[in-house]
């Protein structure tokens, strides 16, 4: 399916059950090299201390990769992602930013930055992806 604008993006990742639905994840921006997503923190979200957990976030930066990656024409998984978490929060939304670094004949690369509703940055990923039918 080649995927030219957000609606396409939504139908294509529709079937990714544990991020749209479980995490509840939308697809807020996309476009060529580049994607933005969020959820509105529920209580499955928090961790032992109300605060959202790092696996919620990862699930966030490899969705928003994912969606960022699989624009166009290409076909795109995830062969590494890396995260580094800078702070915690009890604000009721995150967002995730990714941006394409390199885009390679098989191989692309993205940043993401995830930060809450007040702009506070909670982590900083990177991913590299493989594309499958470029």
């Amino acid at each position: 399916m080649d995927i030219f604008n957000i609606e396409d993006s939504k139908e294509f990742f529709k079937d990714d059950i544990f991020a749209v639905e479980h995490t509840g994840i939308e697809i807020l921006e996309v476009k060529e090299g580049f994607a933005k997503c969020g959820f509105d923190v529920k209580p499955c979200h928090l961790n032992a201390d109300g605060r959202v957990q790092g696996g919620a976030l990862y699930t966030l930066a490899d969705f928003t990769f994912a969606v960022a990656a699989n624009f166009g024409t290409s076909h795109s998984v995830t062969l590494n992602g890396n995260m580094n978490y800078l702070s915690s929060t009890k604000s009721n939304k995150v967002f995730a930013e990714a941006t394409c670094i390199k885009d390679g004949r098989s191989v692309c690369f993205y940043e993401v930055n995830v930060v809450d509703a007040e702009g506070k940055k909670l982590a900083y990923a990177t991913f590299s992806g493989f594309h499958l039918n470029k």
